[in-house]
């Protein structure tokens, strides 16, 4: 019998009760996971923040009008305009809590998807912050949500949002990680 693969399957062995081939699934390791996802907030945000950056700053594009709309804003602080006449400082900052966790997980010897996600979401963001920061002297900026009186943010921001929820979740109420077999 021949043996066909694929990254996510497997034939690998025969099934003799039903002569059916066993099918075993393989998964993504943690740590490709959190790269990937590292890659995939830097590239999406970084090419929404482009095609941004060419509208002229405080245009608005209104999707829903009132609930959600594009508008082109620059951003010379951190999350939420903090520490905006301190730009030298917010670079600092972020670079600094940014190379930490950077060291952390490349340390941490075992991580689950839940924490790969949030830890690659976090990293993504932050890294793509950062260059904008340092490419342009500020980050740009273009989701609004009017209906909530919410500062105007980006992909990066929320990601960096959404992944520290996952790790949250994962030190306060996941269970222990179950072994896989990775790729």
């Amino acid at each position: 019998m021949s043996q066909e693969t694929s990254p996510i399957t497997e034939e690998n062995e025969t099934n003799t009760e039903n002569a059916q081939p066993c099918v075993t699934h393989r998964v993504l390791s943690p740590k490709l996971l959190l790269w990937m996802a590292v890659f995939d907030v830097l590239s999406v945000d970084a090419t929404l923040k482009w095609i941004f950056s060419q509208q002229p700053i405080g245009q608005v594009i209104a999707i829903i009008p009132n609930v959600f709309n594009f508008q082109h804003v620059e951003n010379t602080g951190v999350a939420f305009s903090f520490l905006k006449n301190q730009p030298q400082i917010a670079s600092l900052l972020s670079g600094a809590l940014l190379g930490t966790l950077i060291v952390l997980v490349v340390k941490q010897k075992l991580i689950n998807k839940t924490q790969a996600l949030g830890f690659g979401f976090v990293i993504g963001g932050g890294l793509n912050n950062a260059l904008d920061r340092l490419l342009t002297g500020a980050v740009t900026d273009y989701i609004h949500l009017p209906f909530l009186h919410f500062p105007i943010f980006n992909l990066s921001d929320a990601m960096i949002f959404i992944g520290a929820i996952l790790i949250f979740y994962h030190y306060l109420w996941a269970k222990a990680p179950t072994k896989v077999t990775s790729i």
